[in-house]
């Protein structure tokens, strides 16, 4: 090899080396791995002013075909990829059809006349790829039995890419108080914003107590950044390193580093 090819050779080698190594002492000085868990639930209604059907939604969550008998259409996602489970959930005073997903979904619809009308209600959150996927369902499930079965809501949920970089779940609740005969007026309480913030909670306890049973020692926390206790935040300082090759030593940048 010629020795401007040789060189050139080295410092693409090196570049490379020191690109890798900075970015993964920066990481290791955060806290930061690949395999670190992040906090992700989001909420949002489903209603058909925006042009959703509970029902199209459910089959679309839990990829299997249900007939919506208000609109005459049938639903068919049976060959939708990565829905790996779907279960529904009932409160102990609910009636036995409510185990149906199409016949439950189904009477939604019928109790719901406007055409503004608020169908469900819809929880994702992203699951921690470190818990095994046993633990992840049974996680996810407890957290819907302790904080909306027992308030007298049905849930809906569908589990999806559970063996890949992205398990996450889908949680369709229903809106109103059910009877034996169908579902009566909507539930105002359920709308309660502090509600939501205590679901947020729950949802980050039950899925650290996961990873903790798993072995993992760092936390998810649903609190924004602002929320958080910024002394626990790393601050950034200024330090030279060597980052590329040229004529024949390094050439000396400033990069940030944690302390």
């Amino acid at each position: 090899m010629h020795g401007k090819s040789r060189s050139a050779h080295l410092y693409n080698l090196h570049s490379v080396s020191i690109v890798c190594a900075l970015r993964a002492e920066r990481k290791r000085q955060k806290g930061i791995t690949e395999e670190m868990a992040i906090y992700h639930l989001s909420m949002k209604i489903i209603s058909r002013k925006n042009g959703y059907s509970a029902v199209a939604s459910a089959a679309y969550r839990s990829g299997s075909v249900i007939p919506d008998d208000r609109t005459g259409l049938t639903h068919d996602y049976t060959r939708k990829r990565g829905v790996d489970d779907a279960v529904i959930l009932t409160p102990a005073n609910a009636p036995s059809w409510c185990g149906d997903r199409s016949v439950l979904w189904n009477a939604v619809e019928k109790a719901e006349q406007r055409r503004n009308s608020q169908l469900a209600r819809e929880i994702e959150l992203a699951i921690p790829r470190e818990i095994s996927r046993e633990a992840a369902r049974e996680t996810v499930l407890a957290f819907v039995r302790e904080n909306f079965v027992s308030r007298g809501m049905i849930a809906d949920v569908a589990f999806h890419h559970m063996d890949r970089t992205n398990p996450h779940a889908h949680i369709m609740l229903t809106t109103r108080a059910v009877g034996e005969t169908g579902f009566a007026g909507k539930v105002r309480d359920w709308n309660d914003r502090a509600l939501a913030e205590t679901w947020r909670a729950s949802w980050a306890d039950h899925a650290n107590r996961a990873l903790a049973n798993a072995g993992y020692l760092e936390e998810i926390d649903h609190r924004s950044y602002e929320r958080q206790d910024w002394r626990k935040r790393p601050a950034f300082t200024s330090e030279r390193l060597p980052v590329r090759w040229k004529n024949g030593g390094w050439k000396q940048n400033a990069v940030s580093r944690t302390v």
